[in-house]
């Protein structure tokens, strides 16, 4: 198979030899014809290609005399060498380049090269694939892993889900997959997307209808049948927080977990290319466009524990260009010209029916058509995407742009993560016993350098030289384009405004890129922007319907006073005594063509729960996002929810708790992040807990940090205690915290096989709730800079979806204390220990 190794040129490809399974690596040298640097004439639009492409530059011959003796999925396959001599280096980009948006999926590539070019998609064993690299480069194999992609892998249909998690079970899978990469040799670095530059309303609202139905479906099959929906249903949902939980988990496990600044495409094709990778691991089909290393199938992977081995297919697009022929580089251009960038189809299908001679071309026809229509392309100099344009678009300045902002997203760059400790090269050294071992300057080393790749010179390259900045030649004009005034969704990019602490956005940039802090808070801070995309929610029943029981609160309401506290402190909004209004000490992303964005503020700061006269402001003061307000993208069972919807930051207000104690100053961001641990550690505690509506637990702090596993706990449940209409009942908060007593003498196993003799709605949605709190928990420790570690504060200390559920039909059906503490007597005592701690202060006092 065919691997394309990116130059310092950005031009230059080599051949690795990778084997298919059971192939044997001969070391074998396919030879390379001189590289034809002729210049064809461009067809005109109007005249039909005949199919009959030119010469095709740079093949090169059969790798072996066996070769094609060999099956399909073990031949070695032709591939082209472009000539770096004949495509001039572009000029480099401006700093101020504004980042183009990501262009939808290419999926109609992907089909093209399983369809048309199956010789493209082959079957691999990635053990055996990371031996030949290690062999011939002296370097440890790391694969860059599409982090939210593989979560589907990661937590598939055979775990239950439907209960909210089964969080022990899924943190001993995570283990074995990361064990099972290692003993292959494979270093996995899982980049998750971490910036919520690019949602749109529209791709939200599809979203958002897609999700709200298959919601539906699950709890009409729950009411139907009474149990879990099957694997063949289709009905497979991911755990709330499931992202998030993940990138602290795979960290805490060992992997290097980064979260993107850009869009995250763009940051993992740049990541594998600027440090060298063997490869991708995803199947979003964006990939195929990136020159950054092999582009390996998710849904193909498969673990064979007995054999040690791991297999998938890989996707090959030397394959693809050559079976159109075409350069690799050229993809790039194909793809914004099938209208499968972000030149949408429309505006090319005059173009597309000029050589195709057909109405409304189909992509299987029109693919091959604009390959014929590249190669024939006479430009001077090579690449030149304004000549291109002109041809295609010439009285469509803004569908210029359009191609020009396609290509640049593909061509890779310096932006986005740059930090050389997050991925430090490793190469073997002699006498090391087969270990690898970090290297500060891998040139200088021996066995890093001068490796033969099937028989070519490969020097190791360092991981801090410098990625090619284009491929292709775009007009001067937009490579110093000024960069847009800042959109009003607050969704396009960083918009930081001059009166944020700087030291303060840095850390925060820090925490964010090392999976430090959770991307709400820097979202917050750069983009004003905060956004939940899971909702395991029952539709609101129809107004003229009477329900026997009181449905839950949603997610979108229960939590939001504690998000809008967690605002007011990232945003320095203070309570002035003087006057019900708020004042605003730090600003951040702007959001209008004027830099800000208003909205008139026409109700209460809360949602109705305790407390809430307190954060009452004087009605018709302005909220600007980024200053006082956030726009929030929030998933809920309602249609009707106002999606985005701006909501106020809520200061810190210190209300005193039955004179026990005295109201809290709100604390600086900086006094938080930046002050001596020693001395900040119980202001941060106590912050945290007032973030969470728990200032009836600031006088327990010793006793609650005792154990910090459960803090996130105690935290999340009292403040459902709190919750008024829509709230838990005193059945339902027994069975919260018998699960908590229980679950440390419960294993995996033993919770897999616990029988469940139905399935109650009601505690599903629960379960979800609760989890949701858990991870806002996190949110709130990692602004006030960390309270506790957020290791301690994941679901998998203390809370485990089916032995909830087990609780909660117990506890319906009346069953006492003892009954759910398993008649242990020391899970009895702990119990009673947390529930005084839990409702300390709420309705359920007393019961």
């Amino acid at each position: 198979m065919k691997k394309e190794w990116g130059g310092r040129n950005g031009a230059c490809f080599q051949e690795e030899g990778l084997m298919s399974i059971g192939a044997a690596s001969d070391g074998s040298v396919p030879s390379a014809a001189p590289s034809n640097t002729a210049r064809f004439s461009c067809p005109p639009l109007h005249t039909a290609s005949n199919g009959s492409a030119p010469a095709v530059a740079g093949l090169l011959a059969e790798a072996s005399s066996g070769a094609s003796e060999l099956p399909a999925d073990q031949r070695t396959f032709k591939r082209r060498l472009v000539d770096p001599s004949v495509h001039r280096e572009a000029p480099p980009l401006a700093r101020h380049l504004p980042t183009p948006s990501p262009p939808p999926m290419t999926d109609g590539l992907m089909v093209y090269l399983k369809n048309s070019c199956p010789d493209g998609v082959i079957p691999i064993r990635l053990d055996q694939e990371a031996k030949v690299f290690t062999e011939k480069t002296a370097r440890c194999p790391v694969i860059v892993v599409d982090g939210l992609a593989i979560l589907d892998k990661l937590y598939p249909p055979q775990i239950s889900w439907v209960f909210g998690g089964q969080w022990r079970e899924y943190m001993q899978r995570l283990n074995s997959i990361l064990s099972g990469f290692n003993k292959c040799g494979i270093e996995l670095v899982f980049i998750f997307d971490g910036m919520l530059g690019n949602t749109t309303s529209l791709s939200w609202e599809s979203s958002a209808r897609r999700k709200r139905a298959n919601t539906e479906r699950i709890y009409n099959w729950i009411r139907e049948r009474g149990k879990e929906p099957e694997e063949t249903a289709g009905l497979h949902e991911l755990p709330s927080g499931l992202a998030t939980f993940t990138m602290f988990a795979l960290k805490n496990l060992g992997a290097t977990v980064l979260s993107s600044i850009i869009d995250v495409d763009k940051e993992i094709a740049n990541y594998c290319h600027r440090h060298h990778c063997f490869g991708i691991l995803s199947d979003n089909p964006n990939f195929l466009l990136f020159a950054s290393g092999f582009l390996f199938s998710i849904s193909s992977l498969d673990f064979d524990r007995r054999r040690n081995s791991i297999s998938t297919v890989a996707y090959s697009r030397g394959c693809l260009a050559s079976k159109l022929g075409l350069d690799v580089p050229d993809l790039v251009l194909l793809a914004s010209l099938c209208g499968i960038g972000l030149v949408p189809r429309e505006k090319l299908l005059a173009f597309h029916e000029n050589l195709t001679h057909c109405s409304n071309p189909p992509l299987d026809t029109v693919i091959p058509a604009v390959a014929n229509y590249i190669q024939g392309l006479q430009c001077v100099p090579p690449r030149d995407v304004q000549y291109i344009a002109d041809a295609i678009f010439p009285h469509d300045p803004h569908s210029q742009h359009l191609l020009f902002s396609s290509v640049n997203y593909f061509s890779l760059n310096d932006s986005g993560i740059v930090d050389e400790d997050m991925c430090p090269l490793k190469v073997l050294k002699p006498g090391s016993g087969g270990r690898f071992t970090r290297v500060d300057d891998p040139q200088s080393n021996d066995a890093g350098s001068n490796q033969q790749l099937n028989g070519r010179s490969h020097n190791a390259p360092s991981h801090r030289t410098k990625c090619p900045i284009s491929n292709f030649n775009l007009p001067q004009s937009y490579l110093t384009k000024s960069p847009p005034p800042p959109a009003t969704s607050c969704l396009s990019g960083e918009r930081v405004s001059a009166r944020v602490d700087r030291s303060i956005l840095q850390l925060a940039k820090r925490r964010h890129i090392r999976v430090e802090n959770t991307n709400f808070v820097y979202n917050v801070l750069v983009n004003a922007t905060s956004l939940n995309d899971n909702c395991l929610e029952p539709p609101p029943p129809p107004a003229d319907v009477a329900t026997q029981a009181e449905p839950l609160a949603s997610y979108a309401s229960c939590y939001k006073r504690i998000r809008q506290r967690i605002y007011g402190l990232l945003y320095g909004v203070v309570h002035s005594p003087s006057s019900a209004s708020t004042t605003v000490g730090r600003s951040c992303a702007a959001g209008a063509a004027d830099g800000v964005c208003h909205a008139k503020k026409m109700r209460l700061l809360g949602n109705g729960g305790p407390g809430d006269s307190l954060m009452e402001s004087a009605a018709g003061d302005d909220l600007t996002v980024g200053l006082n307000a956030v726009h929030e993208w929030l998933l809920t069972s309602d249609p009707a929810h106002p999606v985005p919807e701006v909501v106020e930051a809520a200061p810190l207000l210190g209300s005193a708790v039955a004179g026990e104690t005295p109201p809290l100053t709100p604390p600086k961001l900086e006094t938080l992040w930046l002050g001596r641990e020693s001395q900040q550690s119980e202001l941060k505690t106590k912050t945290l807990l007032q973030l969470m509506n728990c200032e009836h637990l600031i006088s327990c702090i010793p006793e609650l940090m005792a154990n910090p596993k459960q803090i996130a706990f105690f935290c999340v449940l009292h403040h459902l205690c709190n919750w008024g209409a829509g709230g838990l009942k005193p059945f339902e908060v027994d069975a919260f915290i018998a699960q908590m007593a229980c679950v440390t003498i419960h294993d995996s196993h033993s919770i897999k096989s616990l029988p469940t003799a139905r399935i109650e709605g009601r505690a599903v949605q629960l379960a979800f709730l609760f989890v949701q709190g858990v991870r806002v928990c996190v949110d709130a420790n990692c602004a006030v800079g960390w309270a506790v570690d957020n290791n301690l504060m994941m679901p998998w200390h203390f809370f485990d979806g089916k032995l909830f559920h087990c609780k909660y039909l117990q506890a319906h059906s009346g069953a006492a204390e003892d009954v759910l503490c398993e008649k242990r007597h020391n899970i009895v005592d702990e119990f009673l220990r947390i529930k005084k701690l839990v409702v300390r202060g709420t309705k359920f006092q007393s019961s």
